[in-house]
């Protein structure tokens, strides 16, 4: 019946469609002012959050810049070592090309004297035979 009381005390508006009462009224304000309180809190809450993260992008982005840095001073490094290497690696090949050619050279050396070494052998061997030979024939002369 309650609800019959206040269809009755309402009044059709434009459209047919029923006013709303003075307890409506005050119903859909005070839904309204509970609304706005939410919006307003959840609007504190999150410029707050939004004052968080461009802090935390600040800092990020202070974060990138030095780590950046970091990695072009690497980079640097990194290529000086490179060239670094580099030139240890040609001073060494140098080197040992250098030493390859004096034991060839060396190696040259020791077979021309092993040569020459073989030959006087062969004249000392050959003299010997001669002087041998020689010595014969003086020792029958001087018997004769």
């Amino acid at each position: 019946m309650a609800l019959a009381a206040s269809v009755q005390r309402r009044k059709p508006g434009l459209g047919g469609a029923l006013l709303p009462t003075k307890e409506d009224s005050k119903v859909a304000r005070d839904s309204v002012f509970e609304y706005s309180q939410r919006l307003s809190q959840q609007v504190v809450a999150l410029e707050a959050e939004n004052v968080e993260l461009q802090d935390a992008k600040r800092s990020l982005e202070a974060s990138t810049r030095s780590l950046a840095e970091r990695v072009s001073q690497l980079e640097l490094e990194n290529n000086s070592l490179r060239d670094a290497g580099l030139a240890t690696f040609q001073d060494r090949e140098a080197s040992i090309l250098h030493a390859r050619e004096a034991v060839q050279a060396k190696q040259t050396e020791v077979l021309l004297t092993r040569n020459s070494e073989e030959k006087e052998k062969r004249r000392a061997e050959a003299l010997a035979t001669d002087n041998k030979r020689l010595s014969g024939i003086a020792d029958r002369l001087q018997e004769e």
